[in-house]
């Protein structure tokens, strides 16, 4: 499900938003080390053809960038999307090994309150 290549040394999950109902995530390898992002709505879209993949959609939000690096063009950079869509994946499917997940809604009056959040292509 997830890129073989990311581990759980890649990010730590932080609580950077203070009383918010979600934690974020830090980035601490590569390129993008030090960024730090919230994770939004969460899909997956069943594929029409019994032989293709079922696909991961999402929305982030960057909370902290580092010098060096631009918010713009994080968010334009299919590289990034594609990495942090990595992590995501490696954090679902860790989730539902370890049974340590939750399904259904829940107050979201903690989200980002300019709902900035990218949605991924």
């Amino acid at each position: 499900m997830y890129n073989n290549n990311i581990t759980e040394y890649d990010f730590e999950q932080i609580s950077y938003i203070e009383d918010a109902e979600y934690d974020s995530f830090k980035l601490l390898s590569g390129q993008y080390t030090g960024v730090v992002l919230s994770y939004g709505a969460i899909s997956f879209t069943e594929p029409l053809d019994k032989d293709a993949k079922a696909t991961l959609k999402f929305e982030y939000a960057i909370n902290y960038v580092p010098s060096g690096l631009d918010t713009v063009d994080l968010e334009s950079d299919i590289d990034f999307n594609n990495y942090v869509g990595d992590i995501l994946s490696f954090v679902l499917d860790s989730a539902f090994t370890d049974g340590n997940y939750k399904i259904g809604d829940t107050k979201h009056e903690h989200r980002d309150p300019d709902n900035n959040f990218t949605e991924s292509d």
